[in-house]
């Protein structure tokens, strides 16, 4: 799907014609709230329930959506569903748990918060573990930091949205960010040597 497609599609959308509601979902819709809900680790049947819940969300607040791109859309759906799966955790999480979020949610490809489930070998526990510490150190410190590296390793694909999140202007943000990394890379160096 194509910019211009798009823009004839969402005025149809929001007048509830039913075949430019199934295009869009099909082409667009569906396949990006499945790759959302897909970066977590679920057992399929609550996958199914969690994309399904984030396409019903997605579709209701069509009619407020203003973008124009197909990137803009994108965008939209992978938040939203970003969402519903960040809901679901914390409703998951105020129930009792035998298994730690880590294990249960948190990939190893998210480069946030891995976890040493066996899905990569290559990195031994004592790495994790370190990494785990010096997030815990920054928060401490910076936490501003933290949720800067955060927001862009999760949520922000570019500088300038990053920028538009934190208030800030691409240059400023730019700077923001390499004093962060400066900041955990100086942790990092600390706690293991």
């Amino acid at each position: 799907m194509d910019d211009k497609r798009l823009r004839e599609l969402l005025p149809k959308v929001r007048e509830g014609e039913e075949r430019a509601t199934h295009e869009l979902f099909q082409d667009l819709i569906y396949p990006v709230s499945g790759k959302c809900v897909s970066s977590w680790k679920f057992d399929p049947d609550t996958r199914a329930d969690l994309v399904q819940d984030a396409t019903i969300k997605v579709l209701k607040g069509l009619p407020k959506f203003r973008g124009k791109t197909v990137g803009e859309m994108q965008s939209f759906v992978w938040q939203t569903g970003k969402r519903v799966v960040i809901d679901y955790i914390r409703k998951q999480e105020s129930k009792p748990e035998e298994t730690s979020p880590d294990e249960r949610y948190m990939t190893s490809n998210n480069g946030v918060w891995p976890s040493h489930n066996g899905d990569d070998p290559s990195v031994p526990i004592e790495t994790e573990d370190l990494i785990r510490k010096a997030l815990d150190e920054l928060e401490r410190q910076r936490p501003d930091c933290l949720k800067t590296l955060t927001r862009i390793v999760t949520e922000c694909e570019s500088i300038r949205e990053l920028a538009e999140k934190i208030g800030r202007t691409g240059g400023a943000t730019r700077v923001h960010l390499h004093d962060c990394r400066k900041v955990l890379k100086a942790i990092l160096k600390r706690l293991s040597g």
